[in-house]
């Protein structure tokens, strides 16, 4: 899913981003694994739209794959909350899965969330 520069205009600011409509990867240039929480609050408790939740659902995965550098997941907790998501509406996610998957690539080319994205989805 291709997502509108006016979505990322209006996440700006309910997200308190920086974003100025040059970033070419939002979610990567925007990834942060110290927010990683306040990211899946908004998507939990604000009303989005498809393309809205979508932005920040892909948000919070490259902040989760950031926060996995640098600390530990412990029971897997924060990737429960995540999945409680994406489940329900999975199919609007597939390519952004995908991505993370990255079904096409050798083990040594993966991000650190792959393995979680490949054996959840």
């Amino acid at each position: 899913m291709i997502i509108d520069q006016s979505v990322l205009l209006g996440l700006n600011n309910l997200l308190g981003l920086n974003y100025t409509g040059a970033e070419q990867d939002w979610d990567i240039e925007f990834a942060d694994s110290n927010r990683v929480h306040d990211f899946i609050k908004i998507a939990q408790h604000s009303s989005l739209s498809v393309s809205e939740k979508y932005a920040v659902i892909s948000l919070i995965l490259a902040s989760y794959d950031d926060f996995l550098a640098v600390k530990e997941d412990t029971n897997q907790l924060l990737w429960s909350k995540i999945t409680d998501l994406i489940n329900p509406d999975r199919e609007i996610y597939k390519d952004l899965l995908s991505y993370w998957a990255r079904w096409d690539k050798e083990n040594d080319d993966r991000f650190l969330i792959t393995p979680l994205v490949r054996s959840t989805f």
